[in-house]
């Protein structure tokens, strides 16, 4: 029973600490990212393992945590306030021209993170953005001008 405890304790905690220190996708992720999540799920285990060892402790608590990731996603559905506590909202960090520089920090992304995905979806130069949103799920989507335009003008 000890193990099942341990392991609800562990995800719950996990889940906020990731929540609160990064909303990078792991496209973007830097190598700090992530060694970050790797040594989060290395004293994860062994909070939660302690001092028992055996195959039985391992799968209950890879069961454990199976299963809560199953129900924090049930609950989502029944209760979207919960998706906001456990996934964010989403964040705009630029919109015509200017950057949300709080927001950004929130997020925390830099310009350059923003640029070179902006590269990468072939923008040649951020002029051609009108708007950047980083998603509740760590993504970063680009409104083009042109899109925006074409929006403005049915």
């Amino acid at each position: 029973m000890g193990v099942i405890i341990r392991s609800v304790v562990v995800y719950v905690v996990l889940l906020v600490i990731l929540r609160m220190t990064s909303r990078r996708i792991m496209r973007t992720a830097t190598p700090l990212d992530r060694v970050l999540i790797f040594v989060f799920g290395g004293i994860g285990i062994t909070a939660v393992l302690h001092d028992e060892t055996s195959m039985t402790a391992c799968f209950l608590a890879l069961a454990t945590f199976g299963l809560l990731h199953v129900a924090t996603y049930a609950s989502k559905l029944k209760i979207p306030a919960l998706g906001l506590i456990s996934d964010g909202a989403r964040v705009v960090v630029f919109k015509n021209g200017e950057w949300w520089e709080n927001r950004l920090r929130h997020a925390h992304l830099e310009h350059r993170d923003v640029i070179a995905e902006a590269r990468q979806r072939g923008f040649k130069a951020l002029e051609e953005v009108a708007l950047v949103v980083v998603e509740h799920t760590g993504g970063l989507t680009f409104i083009a001008k042109s899109d925006q335009a074409s929006a403005d003008n049915p």
